[in-house]
């Protein structure tokens, strides 16, 4: 890509301590079929070999490095790429996934052709123990496109890294909540908040890999739930919903609670209910 042209994509790769599988993401990176892009990696202070890892695979020289103390917190990490992006579109890839060759080249097109949609999204095998399979992490009937508000309060079905989203749509919406509450569940929260005003369009076929590991921030059951309801209890708050849509959410956030009292009862961390529905006295 030309220095002085503004690319097209800016891929955004948080990362801490994941030297061994960043280079293996950005390598999936190099290998697309579609070449208009940047890559700007933010590295959340990791305390690995993440810098000289990719020096030595010979790919730095493709990366905009940017390396800050440990937050903690993904949707910082993210939103400071966001800052430092110069492409108009956005792509988001987790440093221990990866893409197929042709992701950008299909999604690309769909925002060219298709003023009206705001974010790309696509399915994503599965990648167990370090093996690609060919099991789909989302069911590909549940994956809609259009106005996709309310599949979306009852079934998550945006994966991370496989979205392309516009760039100025970010900048509208705040970018992605730092509240430490939701941080397993701040890009859901995100997809709320563009699904409620533009269009997204799903891609079935499978564009990305899914890394399943021990590190998933996603396993950790309880806070997620605690996330989940905080995301619930903001949408309550705002205004502009349908009675049938405000029942939905409603619906959904005591649902979640059910689940997470069930996990507490499993492991006997009853502690963790002061917490959980602190947000509940706000609702009226």
């Amino acid at each position: 890509m030309d220095e002085n042209k503004m690319p097209a994509v800016s891929i955004i790769v948080p990362t801490y301590n994941r030297a061994q599988y960043l280079v293996e993401a950005i390598q999936s990176v190099l290998e697309q079929t579609f070449h208009d892009y940047e890559i700007i990696v933010v590295d959340d202070g990791s305390t690995d070999d993440t810098k000289a890892a990719l020096q030595k695979k010979n790919i730095f020289k493709n990366i905009i490095y940017i390396y800050q103390n440990n937050c903690g917190l993904k949707s910082a990490v993210r939103n400071i790429g966001i800052q430092a992006a110069k492409g108009k579109y956005i792509a988001f890839l987790d440093s221990d996934d990866k893409w197929l060759p042709l992701k950008l080249e299909k999604q690309v097109d769909i925002l060219e052709k298709d003023p009206n949609c705001a974010l790309v999204c696509s399915n994503a095998y599965i990648l167990k123990d370090d093996v690609p399979t060919q099991e789909l992490y989302v069911q590909s009937e549940t994956m809609v496109s259009g106005n996709v508000f309310q599949k979306l309060l009852h079934n998550n079905f945006i994966i991370n890294s496989s979205v392309v989203v516009r760039k100025n749509i970010l900048q509208k919406l705040g970018g992605l909540d730092e509240d430490r509450i939701i941080k397993s569940s701040e890009d859901y929260d995100l997809w709320l908040r563009v699904g409620r005003l533009y269009a997204i369009t799903s891609i079935s076929e499978p564009l990305t890999f899914y890394r399943i590991h021990e590190g998933n921030i996603s396993k950790d059951v309880l806070n997620t739930y605690r996330g989940l309801i905080h995301i619930y209890h903001k949408l309550l708050r705002s205004k502009g919903f349908s009675k049938y849509v405000y029942i939905s959410i409603l619906y959904e956030m005591l649902r979640t609670g059910l689940h997470a009292v069930k996990g507490v009862v499993k492991i006997n961390k009853y502690s963790f209910l002061k917490t959980l529905f602190y947000d509940f006295k706000d609702i009226k």
